[in-house]
């Protein structure tokens, strides 16, 4: 599914995404000195902002070209996130 085909968030589900965040344990990952901590720090920290990124898709003030460059930032995150949990992301074989 296009990320731009959800349901739009709204304001509320999102703001309310901020109280619920575990913030102590992901500040606690060390993403500069332990590089097994970038990944899982990506994933939660796109878990957490993604809604934000799928409301400005769908927002008629945003422009159409900046909103396609939000999907494929969409698109690419949720593939690394869902399918990269716990190992480094590989480039293709070409």
């Amino acid at each position: 599914m296009k990320p731009n085909d959800e349901d739009i968030p709204s304001f509320e589900s999102i703001d309310a995404r901020f109280y619920t965040f575990p913030w102590p344990d992901v500040l606690a990952l060390n993403i500069i000195d332990n590089p097994e901590d970038r990944l899982p720090f990506l994933a939660t920290i796109f878990g957490l902002t993604r809604p934000m990124l799928v409301a400005m898709t769908n927002n008629p003030m945003i422009p159409e070209t900046w909103q396609a460059a939000i999907d494929l930032l969409l698109a690419t995150l949720d593939a690394m996130t869902r399918e990269g949990q716990g190992e480094e992301p590989r480039l293709p074989v070409c």
